[in-house]
C-alpha cells in the first residue's frame, strides 16, 4: 500500500494537533513491510504567517520521505479583519468567495497540489480540512481521498467551499463520535464513509516515581500540589479562561495548588502569583509532569480529540475539561475519568473536588488507564489499515 499524505506542514518543531498526528501515523505506518508511506507539504513551520521556514525539497524524517513545496503567499496581513466581516455570516458566502476567503488564510502552494494531482500513491490522506491544501486537493483525487477533518465548530465549517471537500472524499478519519455528529450535521455525509478512530498515544503504561521527582526538580516546582496543562499557551487554546478561573480558584483559598502552564507561549496570560508559566518542555520531562499532576485541565472549546488529555489518563491521571467541547466532553463521559465545567464557578468547584478527594482522584485514574487503551497505536493502526483498504475496495 501506498499512501501519500498532505498536510500543510510538518515537522519535529511542528506542534499543531492535526499535524502532530499525521506525523505519528505516518512514521508508524512506516515501519510497517506492507506500507510505503510519503508526505507532501509546505515548507512553513509557523501556522499564523505561514513563512517559508524549511528548505524546499526532499528528506528523510522519521523513516518517512517527505517533500516540501515553496508557500507562494502566506496569510494575508489583513485575513483577520477580513475574516471577522465574513464571519457574521459565513454561509452566505458562495463557493468562489469562500475559496478565497481559505487561500487569503494561507498557505497557497500550488506547486503542492500539482503534486497531488500527479501521485501514484494508492491512497492520499489529507489533514486537516480548513486550509487550501485539502480544499484544492481532495476533489482532484475524490476517488483516492481519504479526509482527515480535525473538525469542530467553528465559522469556517460553515463556508459552503468545503461541502466538495466532505462528499467527494471516498473516506472520511474522524476523531471522536462528537466530530461524527457534526459532520454528519453540516455535511450530511453517509455513516458507510465514515470510521471514528481516535488519534494514536505514545507514552509508557506506567511512570517511575523518579521521573515525577525530576521533573518537579528541573521545572522548579518544588512540593507544590498542581494542576497540569501541556499546550501551546494560547487564547485560542483556552490558557487565557484557564488562567483565568484557576486566578478565581487560588483567591477562594480552597487549596494550595498550583498551576502550570508548561508549552511555547503564543500570548501572554493574566499573572497570578500561583500560576507558573514554564515554556516548552523536553519530552523526557512529558511523562513525569502529567503523572505527578492532582489533575489535568484542558479548558479549550476548540479541540477535535486533544491527544494530551488521553495521555494524561494513560499514565493515571484525572482531567477537567470544558463543557462547550465535545470531543473533551466525550472523553470525559466515556471514560469516566475526569470532571466538566461550564464557567467560572464550576471550574471553582470540579477543581476543589478533585485536589481534595483521594478516592476519586484513584477511581478516576483506574477508569481512564482502562479508557486509554482503546488509543494504543497497535489498535489505531489496524483500525486505519482496515478503513483504507474498505475505501479503496482492497
Amino acid at each position: 500500500m501506498k499512501l501519500l499524505m498532505v498536510t500543510p506542514r510538518y515537522g519535529a518543531e511542528v506542534f499543531g494537533g492535526a499535524e502532530q498526528a499525521a506525523r505519528r501515523l505516518a512514521e508508524r505506518l512506516v515501519a510497517l513491510a506492507d506500507w510505503e508511506v510519503e508526505v507532501a507539504t509546505s515548507t512553513a513551520r509557523d501556522h499564523l504567517s505561514w513563512a517559508n521556514y524549511y528548505p524546499a525539497g526532499e528528506e528523510r524524517l522519521g523513516g518517512v520521505r517527505v517533500v516540501r513545496y515553496p508557500v507562494r503567499s502566506g496569510r494575508h496581513p489583513d485575513f483577520d479583519r477580513i475574516a471577522s466581516a465574513c464571519f457574521v455570516a459565513p454561509w452566505a458566502l458562495n463557493e468562489e468567495e469562500g475559496a478565497r476567503l481559505v487561500r487569503l488564510q494561507g498557505p497557497y502552494c500550488p506547486e503542492l497540489i500539482d503534486a497531488v494531482a500527479s501521485s501514484d500513491a494508492d491512497a492520499i490522506a489529507f489533514y486537516p480540512y480548513l486550509y487550501h491544501p485539502s480544499l484544492a486537493g481532495v476533489p482532484l483525487v475524490a476517488e483516492r481521498a481519504i479526509l482527515h477533518p480535525a473538525a469542530h465548530d467553528e465559522p469556517m465549517l460553515q463556508l459552503s467551499c468545503f461541502d466538495r471537500v466532505f462528499r467527494s472524499a471516498t473516506a472520511l478519519c474522524l476523531q471522536t463520535h462528537a466530530e461524527a455528529r457534526l459532520v454528519a450535521r453540516r455535511f450530511g455525509v453517509g455513516a458507510s464513509r465514515q470510521q471514528v478512530l481516535g488519534l494514536g498515544i505514545d507514552g509508557p503504561e506506567a511512570v517511575l516515581e523518579a521521573d515525577i521527582l525530576r521533573a518537579r526538580e528541573e521545572l522548579g516546582l518544588g512540593d507544590h500540589p498542581y494542576f497540569a496543562y501541556l499546550g501551546r499557551v494560547d487564547r485560542l487554546k483556552g490558557a487565557h479562561l484557564l488562567a483565568r478561573c484557576f486566578g478565581a480558584y487560588a483567591d477562594a483559598q480552597l487549596g494550595d495548588e498550583i498551576l502550570v502552564l508548561a508549552g511555547p507561549v503564543a500570548e501572554e496570560v493574566p499573572a497570578h502569583p500561583r500560576v507558573v508559566v514554564t515554556g516548552p518542555i523536553p519530552e523526557d520531562l512529558k511523562w513525569g509532569f502529567l503523572a505527578g499532576a492532582v489533575a489535568f485541565v484542558c479548558a479549550s472549546a476548540l479541540e477535535a480529540f486533544c491527544q494530551v488529555v488521553v495521555e494524561a489518563m494513560a499514565v493515571g491521571v484525572p482531567v477537567l475539561v470544558n463543557a462547550a467541547c465535545g470531543a473533551t466532553s466525550e472523553h470525559v463521559s466515556a471514560s469516566g475519568a475526569g470532571l466538566r465545567f461550564f464557567d467560572l464557578a464550576s471550574f471553582v468547584a470540579a477543581a476543589k473536588r478533585l485536589a481534595s478527594d483521594p478516592a476519586l482522584r484513584a477511581e478516576m485514574a483506574r477508569n481512564g488507564l482502562e479508557y486509554a487503551r482503546r488509543f494504543r497505536w497497535p489498535t489505531v493502526v489496524a483500525g486505519y489499515s482496515k478503513l483504507v483498504a474498505e475505501a479503496l475496495g482492497l
